[in-house]
């Protein structure tokens, strides 16, 4: 699969270009305190970072999630936390 690119004009030209359309970034947002992360929420995240392989996931929160299921999701997805 090639990523769409723009040329000078603005239109895609299917080019070596490294200029992309939309930023391989992921945000997911998680807000409470001592939430415990299920396993719809680990798949969530971990299926963005297997499948559409951002250069970054970011997790906006006001705290960590906690539980097994972010322990193991920690361990392997690499996130870039931003506390709001």
């Amino acid at each position: 699969m090639v990523p769409c690119r723009l040329n000078a004009s603005g239109l895609w030209n299917g080019s070596s270009s490294s200029e992309f359309i939309v930023p391989n970034l992921v945000h997911f947002v998680w807000f409470g305190h001592l939430r415990e992360m299920t396993f719809l929420n680990y798949v969530s995240i971990y299926s963005a970072y297997k499948h559409q392989r951002p250069d970054v996931i970011m997790l906006h929160c006001d705290h960590l999630p906690v539980g097994p299921w972010w322990d193991k999701l920690s361990r392997v997805v690499p996130l870039r936390i931003v506390h709001k």
